[in-house]
């Protein structure tokens, strides 16, 4: 055992002043961008909305191997601790006009899209409500990346790492949903991705700033000489930890509404099938619900022998508003099967 704390304090050596100096450059240049950032915005944001509206994951994983938004949070994390005010002041802007950009330009795709409907958006893709509704579980990912970025970065022979650590937590897909969801006038949606790229960001943020803090990294002195082995933790870093543990509230609560709401969706669909077994000849192919403006529409499908009769959805409407006292819509696809008999 104490050769495992030994090794992983070895991996967190404090740098020499020399290397940190380089690895302050990198970053610093990095959070303070050019026009190659915003043109990878551009693509990642573009290559993510299209990859939620058809609900593709391969194609959402490209967009996050393209995305820059990581660079200018990792120099906020290292700015909270170095206090240098300049590179804070950057990587804020910068992060600032890359959000901002990504979601105009996720909006103006899904109005596009909506005007000349290459997807059809009338319920909102398992891609796109994926990310409507985040927990604590999000919030350790995104530390675990933070953490795994910066200590990449400050360590050559571990660059290989850097696509993993941008697919896993995730920024671009976030902003394009609130693009989707402000288009579609979907506030919820829009209100949901929010709070989860809000999660990312300090999360990564502060990660990266511990990992700085412990290879050496501390407050800036007046000289800028950047090398005390033996600094005390820095207030941002404390006030950080503050914030991040004040995000599990609110993710707790997603977390929890997430359960009951699943649970609540179940409950109706089990109810639609139960009532249709009051038919003979009929087979359940399908069976999906959605929420919209507090409303459940459950689309089902069926195979039947005859079709079945014409108030049956108004009786399993009225059943289900009475047994749940929630407005439910249902519309049942029929696919009539006509038996055929040699003779």
């Amino acid at each position: 055992m104490d050769s495992i704390f030994s090794e992983i304090k070895a991996r967190f050596r404090k740098l020499p002043l020399t290397e940190k100096a380089l690895l302050q450059k990198s970053i610093t240049r990095a959070s303070s961008p050019g026009i190659g950032f915003y043109i990878f915005v551009l693509l990642s944001g573009t290559i993510a909305t299209l990859g939620l509206l058809i609900n593709s994951g391969p194609v959402i994983i490209g967009a996050m191997l393209l995305a820059p938004l990581m660079s200018p949070i990792i120099g906020i994390g290292l700015s909270s601790v170095i206090g240098d005010w300049q590179l804070l002041k950057d990587g804020f802007i910068a992060l600032l006009r890359g959000v901002m950009l990504a979601i105009t330009l996720s909006a103006v795709v899904t109005l596009i899209n909506s005007y000349l409907p290459f997807v059809s958006m009338t319920n909102l893709a398992p891609e796109i409500m994926a990310r409507t509704q985040p927990t604590p579980i999000d919030l350790v990912i995104a530390l675990a990346g933070g953490l795994g970025g910066a200590y990449a970065l400050s360590r050559k022979d571990m660059s290989a790492a850097l696509p993993g650590v941008a697919i896993s937590t995730a920024l671009m897909p976030p902003l394009s949903v609130i693009g989707i969801g402000l288009a579609s006038l979907r506030l919820d949606v829009a209100l949901g991705a929010s709070i989860l790229f809000i999660t990312n960001a300090i999360a990564i943020a502060f990660a990266a700033g511990v990992v700085f803090f412990l290879i050496g990294f501390s407050p800036l002195k007046p000289n800028h000489v950047n090398n005390d082995p033996n600094g005390s933790i820095p207030a941002s870093i404390i006030i950080s930890t503050i914030m991040v543990l004040a995000l599990i509230l609110p993710l707790t609560f997603f977390a929890l509404s997430s359960v009951q709401q699943t649970s609540l969706q179940n409950q109706i669909k089990a109810h639609v099938a139960e009532q249709l077994q009051n038919f003979e000849g009929i087979e359940i192919l399908t069976s999906e619900i959605h929420e919209e403006e507090s409303t459940y529409f459950v689309d089902v499908t069926v195979r039947a022998v005859e079709v079945l009769p014409t108030g049956i959805i108004n009786s399993i409407d009225a059943e289900l508003q009475r047994k749940f006292d929630k407005p439910i819509k249902v519309m049942i696809y029929q696919i009539v099967v006509i038996p055929l008999h040699s003779e």
